[in-house]
């Protein structure tokens, strides 16, 4: 007996569907979208850090051909550097051996310059200006150092964009501290150019650094940083005193402003080294309310040493 036409369609169309494998469920549209932003993002990180990388060696080739003399010394330097920390050189070994090579330099351009230099502060904003362009082109920068006095330094961030992308955690985090700072001294021709909670939070910054990074090569000149801070800090400067003084010279009570700032590192920070030398600097302003320069003796060793600094 013949089965039906239909019955045989019927399990043929059934065969066909079981073999088919199964349709893949459509992704989500925010999930292809997400993917393609993060594609783009990718993209668009790579494309500016090579617009950064020839912009930088333009601005080299810009510097050599527009500087003679120690200032094209200073980018030939930079350009060893670059292309060591590219060969995959220790970044903190050769931050350390640059930046003495740097200092050395730096006087040859402050002695090439002398000239130029005694009459930069006579000269307009605008002169100024222009030729503070012209030096940025080799990663320098004329600094008022009060008193009329302008020198040619390296820019703010110089070290930091030069062996930021290369360095560990230790000297990136001060690198930027360094560059932070620089932007904005803490002196003017004598006077604290900052508040003194200001100046607080500065050393409060690279306590914090020094206690995280305690084997870091650059300790030492973290310590340099910390001693000159605390130094303004809790005896002031020339033009910015802690205490009030009479026409004699006899020192007085606290400034209100310094007197609130240091109940406040004192109370935030107990712990720290600064906390501590405020209470024995609170013990000497109180001292010298009755002698020009209070005995020591009975005064820890940091706390002398920091006294006996010069700045």
């Amino acid at each position: 007996m013949k089965a039906p036409v239909s019955l045989l369609l019927a399990a043929l169309l059934l065969a066909a569907c079981q073999d088919k494998p199964a349709a893949e469920p459509a992704k989500p549209v925010a999930e292809k979208s997400s993917r393609a932003d993060s594609e783009n993002q990718d993209q668009a990180a790579e494309e500016t850090t090579e617009a950064e990388e020839v912009a930088e060696e333009a601005q080299d080739d810009a510097s050599d051909s527009a500087h003679s003399g120690a200032v094209k010394q200073f980018v030939a330097a930079g350009k060893r550097v670059k292309q060591a920390l590219a060969d995959g050189e220790d970044a903190d070994k050769l931050y350390g051996k640059h930046r003495a090579e740097v200092e050395k330099i730096l006087e040859k351009i402050n002695e090439e310059q002398a000239k130029f230099l005694e009459g930069f502060i006579d000269k307009s904003d605008a002169e100024r200006r222009s030729e503070q362009k012209k030096i940025a082109a080799a990663g320098l920068q004329y600094v008022d150092m009060g008193e009329a006095i302008t020198e040619v330094a390296p820019a703010n961030d110089y070290y930091l964009k030069l062996f930021g992308k290369h360095a560990d955690d230790a000297l990136k985090g001060f690198l930027e501290l360094q560059a932070k700072d620089g932007a904005d001294p803490i002196s003017n021709d004598g006077a604290l150019a900052l508040e003194w909670d200001e100046l607080a939070q500065r050393i409060a910054a690279w306590e914090d650094w020094e206690m995280e990074y305690p084997d870091s090569p650059r300790q030492k000149d973290a310590r340099k940083v910390l001693t000159e801070y605390r130094h303004a800090y809790l005896f002031g400067m020339d033009n910015t005193p802690v205490a009030d003084f009479d026409e004699n010279g006899k020192a007085g009570k606290l400034e209100s402003a310094v007197d609130k700032s240091w109940a406040r590192v004192s109370d935030k920070r107990p712990d720290s080294e600064t906390a501590k030398l405020i209470s024995e600097a609170r013990k000497y302003w109180k001292a010298r309310q009755s002698s020009d320069e209070p005995d020591l003796a009975g005064y820890s060793g940091p706390f002398k040493q920091l006294r006996q600094e010069q700045y």
